[in-house]
């Protein structure tokens, strides 16, 4: 019984994990849609105009050596009241006013159709409850929707219940407070700055997306760095305690050796790091000092303006993300001391269960949009099963070892008091 409850324990313990893992993957991902590129934004009154980017464009275009971001403003209409093409029905909305990709500044999941076209100042898109308020369906790509007096027709309905209208702005000469600016490759924040100061376009508070991602994605992968430690440090240890047996040391390293590696391999290695954080002593303390606080800065700057619709969304996956990664991180760890594997048989059927876990709950996540299950997430719980089995072998044929010695000497101690007996009467004589 006492058996029975302790499976029940270590399967639920690793359902959880796998769920908070998987969910903390989930959110980074969906944080990663919105992390494209650096966002620059303004206060009141500033800005850039449609005529600036398209002219700044132009110029990039031109200078063969210049990168062509991907570019796009926006600016948001919090009390927004939307009508059906007839007048007939009204319903309140987020209005969301773009120049550029929509994609680009609000990914989302499309029901039917897509965004409007940058250019296409007549497109508009809806998501489900503001086309469930005015049509009382989603189906209603084509219809009319009036805001501030001009006709929009539904190019796409989104989904959501949130109530958003989302409409493309003209080519005008008003400042706009917020622009995406995105690049093919290398460093989106510096090729930004360099993107501004070139076209004189006045800097507002940057924020690099791209790398907040990349922070973002390290915080959801705490279980796997956590399970990965926990084996370089279980096969450390056990070198460590054979430094008194040479020849059984040597004879453990390339085993280790390999199987460190393996599961560096499994945890994602090689890892890739952003250029800016690559000083060119790794001595120079003040190096750090400047990247740390710069970086800091321009953070505290960029949570000083009034936050954004984007800004909220991007905080809300941010957030469930941390909670959950640390979630996963110490239900791991109780798993981890739990999940002893002793045969070859409880290897297979729990190296199995965790993979039929893994895949059935990232089934649970495909109505969601879905969620990558990257290699560590496959990998790293069937390898700490693996070195555990694999540890508790070695550490068995030690015993062995240990027991023969014991019995050899065991078995010479007669042979040497008989000597020492018959020694003694010669000695007398």
């Amino acid at each position: 019984m006492k058996r029975q409850t302790s499976r029940a324990a270590l399967f639920l313990l690793a359902t959880l994990t796998l769920i908070s893992w998987l969910g903390a993957s989930f959110l980074a991902q969906r944080a990663g849609e919105l992390s494209r590129g650096a966002v620059i934004r303004w206060e009141a009154g500033g800005g850039i105009s449609p005529v600036q980017l398209l002219r700044a464009e132009r110029y990039a275009r031109e200078d063969g050596g210049a990168a062509v971001p991907t570019a796009a403003l926006w600016r948001e209409h919090r009390e927004g009241y939307v009508e059906d093409g007839a007048g007939r029905r009204s319903t309140s909305a987020a209005v969301l006013e773009l120049f550029g990709d929509g994609g680009e500044v609000w990914p989302a999941a499309f029901r039917y159709g897509n965004y409007p076209a940058r250019g296409d100042e007549t497109g508009c898109a809806v998501d489900e409850a503001t086309a469930d308020a005015l049509w009382g369906s989603a189906r209603v790509v084509g219809q009319a929707v009036l805001w501030k007096g001009k006709t929009y027709y539904v190019r796409g309905v989104m989904k959501g219940s949130g109530g958003l209208l989302l409409v493309q702005g003209g080519e005008d000469a008003e400042p706009w407070p917020n622009l995406l600016l995105r690049f093919r490759d290398g460093d989106a924040g510096t090729q930004a700055e360099h993107f501004l100061s070139q076209n004189q376009i006045p800097g507002g508070q940057m924020l690099d997306l791209s790398l907040l991602h990349q922070g973002l994605t390290a915080l959801a992968a705490l279980p796997g760095a956590a399970l990965t430690l926990g084996i370089l440090l279980r096969l450390f240890q056990r070198g460590r305690a054979l430094t008194a047996a040479p020849l059984l040391l040597v004879c453990y390293l390339p085993p280790a050796l390999l199987g460190a590696g393996a599961v560096l391999w499994c945890a994602g290695a090689p890892w890739s790091v952003p250029e800016r954080f690559i000083p060119t002593r790794w001595s120079d303390f003040e190096f750090w000092v400047r990247l740390f606080s710069g970086g800091m800065e321009k953070l505290r700057g960029y949570l000083t303006l009034a936050a954004v619709q984007r800004d909220l969304r991007y905080g809300a996956l941010a957030a469930g993300c941390a909670l959950l990664s640390l979630t996963a991180l110490a239900l791991a760890v109780l798993a981890a001391e739990r999940a002893g594997v002793r045969t070859e048989r409880v290897l297979a059927v729990r190296a199995c269960a965790v993979w039929a876990l893994t895949f059935g709950i990232a089934l649970v996540f495909a109505p969601f949009g879905g969620v990558k299950v990257k290699r560590p997430l496959w990998l790293l719980p069937a390898a700490w099963l693996l070195s555990d089995w694999c540890l508790e072998r070695h550490r068995r044929f030690l015993d062995r070892r240990r027991e023969e010695e014991r019995g050899d000497e065991i078995a010479m101690e007669p042979s040497a008091r008989a000597g020492e007996g018959g020694g003694r009467p010669s000695a007398g004589v």
